[in-house]
């Protein structure tokens, strides 16, 4: 009994941090536009949290390449995604160099990455058939869906100018996408940490096995229980 409450009240903080996280990108979006008084240009409060939480998330992958050799290969890998797409992120900076010329560090950084990871043999499938089971990844995965798909969706100027008809007002647009990328950037770092706290922390890995252990057998006693 007291090792179920244990788990339902570290469920329940882990909701309230989540729920804390997601409050303060909000808070991120209403300070550029209640304060800065802006419409989320390239240079913005929300924008720069964007790449800061792409830019996290990548440095995370590093930090378990180097902890874990074992599965290099694939946290290079993924390392090199983020960073890849926070490249692109980053084009107005880029473009004063010439404009494109952010896919010149992309491809370096992607090229980069995957000759690393076909050097270190044996530490790129596997653990990506691991990494795609847990939890944390189905976490990084809804965050990138909402930034690839919902977002680029959501931010159609022809939804909004339908919606508005006449009154239609470019900054309602970017606030509704801008918005949504932020939160999808936000699942994206959630899962990234929180995958990164697990494998740095074993103990902890251990709980949440224990967490599911306890679900399975509550989940077959019930089914015992109804069978009787």
């Amino acid at each position: 009994m007291k090792e179920n409450w244990k788990i339902i009240y570290a469920a329940l903080a882990r909701f309230i941090l989540v729920a804390v996280g997601f409050a303060a990108l909000l808070g991120i979006l209403l300070f550029d536009i209640v304060v800065l008084g802006n419409d989320i240009p390239e240079i913005s409060a929300t924008e720069i949290s964007q790449e800061l939480l792409l830019g996290a998330t990548a440095i995370l992958f590093l930090m378990l390449g180097r902890h874990y050799p074992a599965r290099r290969g694939l946290y290079v890998l993924v390392a090199g995604f983020f960073a890849t797409f926070l490249i692109r992120e980053l084009d107005a900076l880029f473009d004063l160099v010439y404009h494109g010329f952010w896919k010149v560090p992309a491809l370096a950084v992607t090229l980069g990455a995957i000759a690393y990871a076909r050097r270190q043999k044996g530490t790129t499938l596997k653990p990506l058939a691991d990494f795609v089971r847990s939890p944390e990844f189905t976490t990084i995965a809804y965050g990138l869906a909402i930034v690839f798909v919902f977002s680029r969706l959501f931010g159609m100027g022809f939804l909004w100018e339908n919606v508005m008809g006449a009154g239609f007002q470019r900054i309602v647009k970017n606030v509704a996408e801008e918005g949504v990328e932020l939160l999808g950037y936000g699942f994206v770092f959630s899962g990234a940490l929180r995958y990164y706290l697990l494998s740095r922390n074993p103990g902890q890995t251990a709980t949440v096995s224990q967490e599911r252990v306890v679900i399975d057998l509550y989940s077959a006693s019930e089914a015992d229980h109804q069978a009787a």
